[in-house]
């Protein structure tokens, strides 16, 4: 295989990352939710409509992945970002519950939570600022 074709292969992946990281996320979620619901869950509580909201968001990935509109990838990344903020505050506000902050179940949250907030932190912010980029383009 040509090295240039390896090396745009690459670069396509990595400026898809984000939206391939958020898919992932958001089936896992409604793989969860779904589980829920078929075994012995509520039809008619906010797990259908979280099931609901990550089919409709995957969605939007997927439509994204395929046309590279500017607007949504921004509308996106503003809004994945935003989320990732919203979300290291939760976790700090959880940590506090902990008493001494040193329990097993304080430092798994503390290191998983972040790891994947800070992930996808950083991931919202580069669609965010790809957009951005694009538009300004």
């Amino acid at each position: 295989m040509n090295t240039s074709i390896v090396i745009n292969y690459l670069k396509k992946f990595f400026h898809s990352l984000p939206e391939v990281w958020y898919i992932a996320l958001f089936a896992i979620w409604a793989h969860s939710n779904i589980h829920i619901l078929f075994n012995g869950g509520n039809w008619h509580s906010g797990n259908m409509f979280m099931t609901l909201f990550c089919i409709a968001i995957i969605a939007l990935l997927i439509m994204q992945l395929l046309k590279r509109n500017v607007w949504s990838r921004f509308l996106l990344g503003m809004l994945f970002t935003f989320g990732s903020l919203l979300m290291f505050f939760a976790l700090l506000s959880e940590y506090s519950e902990f008493p001494l902050g040193t329990e097993a179940g304080a430092i798994q949250l503390l290191v998983v939570g972040s790891l994947l907030i800070g992930i996808s932190f950083l991931l919202g912010g580069k669609m965010l600022l790809n957009g951005l980029h694009n538009m300004c383009a």
